[in-house]
Parts: C-alpha cells; structure tokens; sequence
C-alpha cells in the first residue's frame, strides 16, 4: 500500500505492550509458517505493487511490464477523504486486469477531519465517498477493498481504531 509498512513507535499508534503481542504474534505466523512450508513457500510468496497519481500515466505497456517483473496483484488508489478522486483510478484499474494482474482498490483515509464536525468529515462519510467512487470495483473478480491509514495517531489508539472500523463497516454494509 501506499504507507511504509511500518508501526509507529513512542507513543504511536500501538503501545509498548500492544507492540510486544503483535511483534509476537508475527514472530510465531513466521515460525508457523516456515514449519508448514519452508523456504519455497516464501519464494513463491506474490508480489505487488501499490499506485496513485504519484506514478504518472501507466500504460498498458507500463501494466504488462508490472506483471513481466513478477507482480501480481496492485493496489489502487481510488479516493481520498470525501472530495478526492485519484484522476489515474479508472484507467489503471481498467488496464491493470489486462496484463493479468489482481487489483484492489484502496481510500486514502483523512482521520484528522473527524476532530472538525464542521467539515462533516466522519468516517462513514469517507466510507461512502470510497464505495460512491469504487464500488463497482468491489465485487467477483476483484481483491477486496483496502483502507490505507496513514494519518490520524494523534487522536488516539481508542479513537483511531473506533473511526477505522466505523469505516470497514460501512463498506461491508454497502458492498456485503
């Protein structure tokens, strides 16, 4: 996706012992892992790529290229809070499938605008934006649809967690 993969620390997102079960939980799905399929399992693992904007036009060469490098499944950039429709969305979600790749569309929250009621920015709110933009993309065929958090652990772990499942839910109330 499009965030770096990575947990906050010091006071982010995930407190110290919430950090210490995850971190375990992950060492023992390695451990499980490694022990039911070993090492050709793990170089057979698919790849993929995340897009938005950022990358420019991707031609249908560009997408035929993707999966020549060995990817297989994309995740694209759909929507961005409640005004913000990725312009290059339709047209690499239309020619990603095309060279065979796997896509997902995928909303860019805005968490912080939930702190300003004013704005009318709630997390069903960007739910609805992100189905009213990709929902057609959210059906057979498709890998479902992906949230990508990346801002918002100022408000809390509590908070932050209420306004991503508040967000997950509206999708599956939408889409099934």
């Amino acid at each position: 996706m499009a965030s770096s993969g990575k947990l906050r620390d010091g006071g982010g997102m995930f407190g110290r012992n919430q950090r210490a079960r995850v971190a375990g939980a992950c060492r023992l799905a390695v451990a499980t892992v490694g022990l039911l399929w070993g090492p050709a399992a793990w170089a057979q693992k698919p790849l993929g790529i995340d897009v938005s904007l950022w990358q420019g036009t991707i031609t249908p060469a560009n997408w035929t290229q993707v999966y020549n490098s060995g990817r297989r499944f994309a995740f694209i950039k759909a929507s961005q809070g409640t005004t913000v429709t990725d312009p290059r969305f339709y047209s690499n979600v239309a020619n990603a499938p095309v060279a065979g790749l796997l896509v997902a569309p995928y909303h860019f929250a805005d968490p912080l605008n939930e702190r300003q009621p004013a704005d009318g920015h709630t997390a069903v709110d960007e739910a609805n934006y992100f189905v009213a933009v990709a929902g057609n993309y959210m059906t057979a065929g498709y890998l479902p649809p992906v949230l990508d958090l990346e801002y918002g652990s100022s408000m809390g772990k509590t908070a932050l967690s209420n306004w991503a499942n508040s967000f997950c839910n509206r999708v599956l109330a939408l889409k099934g």
